[in-house]
């Protein structure tokens, strides 16, 4: 039996094999998966009669801090839309035979060869729409991997960001709170330096951090985020994108506030996240509805983290936060293409002079700005 994965969807639908019933698996509730949809969580278990699903696992409720138990018993004729991926089993069954309820869960098994088990005496029975959806899903991932078969730019910034990190640290610089003067030192944005000609560091600002803490927030956002973007939009355009949201961000943050030293590669995984935003308004029709459910609420989450402001002790810089996600959104439409490699290479040169368009009038918009913000001006 054939197994295919997709990006954040399963593809599998394995056919129902013998196996002796009544049958047991011991599973975990994904209660933070959109298919669970009535909020099971943690341990449980899922028993396979001959004539009846049971399923048993503890259901959020409010007002309790661990939930309840709670037992399901389904007609085995009423599972359909099974689908495994790896180690998790989703299904719908439904509805119960106590409430009248239908329900789509999500479970993590013990191994692959459980959930393979699993699959097999759920059965095989689609609806329509999961038929299609699921013909959609194949499709697209063909397709993404055809458009780009390797994906290594995000683990290369990823790697740089670290290194960039640990030199820092190797030349005696605070491990968790660095002094302001030991970043200005390695390359962080501050507007009366770069007025005075040191432009590069609206560059080298993008992989400066503001100790551990920092960049492990921002390198887990980019891993989040990045791979998926890197598929979308092949390496070089991601590249581009990565590298005008973090220029977008510098300069917005300069012209906000001069006299803010500003370090962090945020603004430009900021740049990345609203770049998906960009691709799913020009090109959203071609994705799976679960991927864009997926990276819409990501990207929504992600862009909320700032608040984190009102309970943390930290400093945000919102203006190179803003500059980083419009820019990221701006260029992200304008290099959208389509995965399939026919239309992909038609558009090419007209993502590269839209891109080349965006980036030149940023470049000319921020030499006018640091021309009248210079120390002779």
């Amino acid at each position: 039996m054939e197994r295919k994965e997709n990006m954040g969807m399963s593809v599998e639908v394995p056919g129902k094999e013998g196996g002796v019933l009544p049958r047991s698996f011991v599973v975990r509730f994904k209660g933070d998966d959109e298919d669970n949809t009535e909020g099971l969580q943690g341990k449980g278990s899922i028993t396979v009669e001959e004539d009846r699903l049971v399923i048993a696992a503890r259901q959020m409720a409010s007002f309790t801090m661990f939930g309840r138990k709670v037992e399901f018993t389904f007609p085995m004729s009423s599972v359909l839309n099974v689908a495994v991926n790896s180690k998790v089993v989703a299904f719908t069954a439904g509805p119960s035979s106590v409430g009248g309820k239908s329900l789509r869960v999500s479970v993590k098994t013990r191994s692959e060869a459980e959930a393979r088990d699993l699959g097999r005496l759920l059965g095989e029975r689609q609806s329509p729409e999961f038929a299609n959806e699921l013909d959609h899903a194949r499709g697209f991932r063909r397709d993404v991997e055809a458009a780009t078969p390797r994906v290594y730019v995000t683990a290369a910034i990823v790697a740089a960001n670290i290194m960039a990190w640990l030199f820092m640290v190797m030349s005696h610089v605070d491990l968790l709170r660095p002094e302001t003067s030991d970043l200005l030192k390695w390359g962080a944005n501050y507007g009366p330096l770069v007025a005075d000609g040191e432009y590069w560091r609206m560059a080298s600002s993008s992989f400066i951090h503001d100790g551990f803490r920092h960049l492990l927030v921002n390198m887990w956002a980019l891993l989040l985020m990045g791979h998926w973007a890197e598929r979308l939009f092949g390496n070089g355009f991601y590249l581009w994108i990565y590298g005008f949201s973090g220029l977008g961000s510098s300069l917005a943050s300069l012209a906000w506030n001069t006299e803010m030293v500003s370090v962090g590669a945020s603004g430009a995984i900021l740049g990345v996240y609203g770049a998906m935003l960009g691709y799913l308004w020009r090109q959203g029709g071609t994705l799976p509805r679960a991927i864009m459910s997926r990276v819409t609420t990501t990207v929504v989450l992600t862009c909320c983290l700032p608040l984190l402001q009102k309970v943390l002790p930290i400093s945000i810089d919102h203006a190179g936060h803003a500059g980083g996600f419009v820019g990221g959104v701006a260029m992200g439409y304008l290099l959208a293409r389509p995965l399939e490699l026919e239309l992909r290479r038609a558009q090419w040169n007209r993502s590269i002079l839209g891109g080349t368009a965006l980036s030149a009038l940023t470049v000319i918009a921020g030499w006018l700005f640091l021309s009248r913000a210079g120390p002779n001006s």
